[in-house]
């Protein structure tokens, strides 16, 4: 009967597992006389000097479970294809995470066999580790995410997978049935409220180890908080979000004096969503359920990628990454990274892949969701053409970028932030919105294009379907 051990899981099998052991330098750091102290700068030169770029876990120190170059390289390839051996595990797993639990189960199999050779038994030892470390770790987790919102009294919304609760109650609730997070919720209470966060975010995470796992939660509570901000001016919004993110002081002191003992001083309120009255979200909210439903949709997609062997439309994906740039574009303070960093929102919305190539798509955008040809002006209000828009705003980001402008002193000669939000900002409600019908169409069902052909996709259907 045929070994089952010798069949490869996870992509580890006994050549490449070889080429680690067989490249394990056992070594011993020389520890000063009398037990002294061991410098962490005289440690790593100990290690560099012993030819080790790399190490594994299971020694006890001074021992070292060493490798060099060859082996090094060795472990990094088996890393790669452990964490590109599934969908699980593409999703779900950090490659740093990987990397510790592949160095300690490794390391731990080395002293166990003692052989600079692996075998099958070595294989499935380690096979063995990874299957309990998944059935373990990669689970389904509810985080809670302290936000600042606004300070004014809301109802509890939901934003797709997110959902928001006044934060103080949810604690309360929260401690009671979970009596163990009493500590951890008082501390979470203390500092959201000294950062504006009176709000906590609940989402829910599937199939991922706990650092992939907060990632994505993070990651679903930007994007939904970016949804209440693209109901709203951004004037209104900018600095709305999670605590642990972009998170300004929300009131600080400010002074100056001249040198003729002139005085200044003053206290500002920047306080998240100050503007933004009793009930404005939930109403807003209510007004714009559509649009609100296809943000949803967006996370949702974010947050399923290729689990279950089901995969991300390109398209969807680009409309998160858009998304991220555009909320990042809020709250910048500086004018000329803000407009660039809105431009990039473009760019990653409709696939461009050059200067040029951005130029083409902001146009094409315009006809498509705005219905204005290239010399359409952009607003009624403006004799600025849809061309001349478009050229403006790529070649302001450019010489930012490429230095051919200052970034910290504005000469005036690139788009307007506020016109760049506009247009951004209609581009990405419009785009949702047709996102949904595209998927809905069945027209994003049919095996998935890469890279540019996927958007070519999604234009030509919005084009045929105004």
């Amino acid at each position: 009967m045929k070994n089952p051990y010798t069949l490869s899981m996870y992509g580890i099998d006994e050549p490449l597992l070889s080429a680690i052991f067989s490249n394990v330098k056992v070594a011993t750091f020389p520890l000063p006389p009398g037990g002294g102290s061991v410098a962490i700068g005289d440690l790593g030169q100990w290690k560099l000097q012993q030819g080790l770029v790399s190490e594994l876990s299971g020694a006890r120190f001074p021992s070292f479970l060493g490798l060099p170059r060859l082996g090094a390289d060795a472990f990094e390839r088996l890393v790669s294809i452990v964490k590109n051996s599934s969908p699980l595990l593409k999703r779900g797993t950090t490659r740093k995470s990987l990397d510790q639990l592949l160095r300690r189960v490794i390391g731990e199999q080395f002293v166990v066999s003692g052989r600079p050779n692996a075998s099958a038994y070595d294989v499935a030892a380690i096979i063995a580790a990874v299957d309990d470390w998944v059935a373990e770790e990669m689970i389904t987790r509810t985080h809670f995410i302290p936000c600042a919102v606004s300070p004014h009294a809301q109802q509890p919304f939901m934003i797709g997978p997110v959902s928001f609760h006044e934060l103080t109650t949810k604690l309360q609730s929260l401690s009671h049935h979970f009596r163990g997070l009493d500590q951890t919720n008082d501390h979470m209470r203390d500092t959201a409220i000294a950062r504006g966060g009176k709000w906590l975010a609940e989402i829910e995470v599937a199939d991922c180890e706990s650092a992939q796992s907060e990632y994505f939660a993070n990651t679903a509570v930007d994007l939904a908080t970016t949804g209440v901000q693209m109901l709203f001016h951004f004037k209104h919004v900018q600095n709305i979000g999670r605590i642990t993110g972009r998170a300004p002081p929300i009131m600080f002191g400010t002074c100056w004096i001249s040198p003729t003992g002139k005085v200044g001083q003053g206290i500002r309120n920047d306080f998240p969503g100050l503007t933004l009255g009793v009930g404005a979200i939930n109403s807003e909210i209510s007004k714009n359920q559509q649009l609100v439903d296809a943000i949803g949709h967006r996370i949702n997609a974010f947050l399923a990628q290729s689990s279950h062997n089901s995969q991300i439309a390109a398209v969807e994906l680009a409309w998160c990454d858009a998304a991220y740039w555009f909320r990042e574009g809020l709250a910048e303070p500086v004018d000329t990274i803000a407009v660039a960093k809105l431009e990039t929102c473009l760019e990653v919305l409709l696939g461009a892949e050059s200067s040029s190539g951005s130029r083409r798509r902001i146009e094409q955008a315009f006809k498509l969701f705005l219905g204005k040809a290239p010399q359409d002006r952009i607003f009624t209000s403006t004799h600025i053409t849809v061309k001349k828009f478009a050229q403006e705003l790529v070649g302001a980001r450019s010489r930012v970028l490429h230095g051919t402008s200052s970034t910290l002193v504005d000469d005036g000669s690139g788009t307007p932030r506020d016109e760049a939000w506009i247009v951004v900002h209609a581009m990405l409600i419009l785009s949702a919105l047709k996102l949904d019908q595209f998927v809905a169409s069945g027209a994003a069902i049919q095996p998935p294009a890469a890279g540019r052909a996927a958007f070519d996709s999604f234009l030509a259907w919005v084009e045929q379907n105004p």
